[in-house]
Formats: C-alpha cells, sequence, structure tokens
C-alpha cells in the first residue's frame, strides 16, 4: 500500500487549511472520501472580483507547491481538481472546489 493512504485525512485537512491561510478568502478543508480515496471539498468564500480561473490557479499553486503536504507525503503529481460550484451574494462569492489524490 503506498505511504499516501496512510496519512490520516485529519491531518491533510488541518495543513490543507493552513496553507489556503495565506491565500486571499475564506477557506474551510473537508474530507469527503474513504481512507483509500483522498477526496477533499475546499469550500472558500472570496471578493466576486476574483474570477474562477484565478481562484483555482491560486488554489492549484498552492497545493503542487507546498512543502506542508509533501512533508506529509502528499505527491502534488495525485492532485486534480474533480468538480467545482459557486454562488454569490454580498459581494462575495462562496465556492467549492473538491480535489482528489
Amino acid at each position: 500500500m503506498s505511504n499516501e493512504y496512510k496519512i490520516p485525512a485529519e491531518n491533510i485537512s488541518r495543513t490543507m487549511e493552513h496553507e489556503f491561510s495565506t491565500v486571499t478568502g475564506n477557506f474551510r478543508v473537508e474530507h469527503c472520501g474513504s481512507n483509500r480515496n483522498k477526496i477533499f471539498a475546499i469550500y472558500c468564500t472570496v471578493f466576486s472580483e476574483m474570477t474562477e480561473s484565478q481562484l483555482r490557479r491560486n488554489i492549484s499553486k498552492l497545493l503542487n507547491k507546498s512543502q506542508a503536504l509533501l512533508n506529509l507525503g502528499v505527491p502534488q503529481s495525485h492532485m486534480k481538481f474533480i468538480d467545482e460550484s459557486s454562488s454569490t451574494g454580498n459581494g462575495t462569492e462562496d465556492r467549492t472546489a473538491e480535489t482528489n489524490f
């Protein structure tokens, strides 16, 4: 069994939330897969001026360059977005992105 599946999902969620603290917006990460499949929902609230492509690029950069995630044994090459949705209100936009690795 590969190392990536031995990492507790809670540790990855906490690490991802900590990493997102450097990005504009409010982020919350939830594990929504099994122990075998690491699927995380990334919930974020950002100003509506930020485009979906900007947000996706920011998240991708962070996930692909995160030394903390690499230290946990999460291989960046296995991370990919599998779904996105958004809603707007009061000058902010709530977005959900799921990532799988």
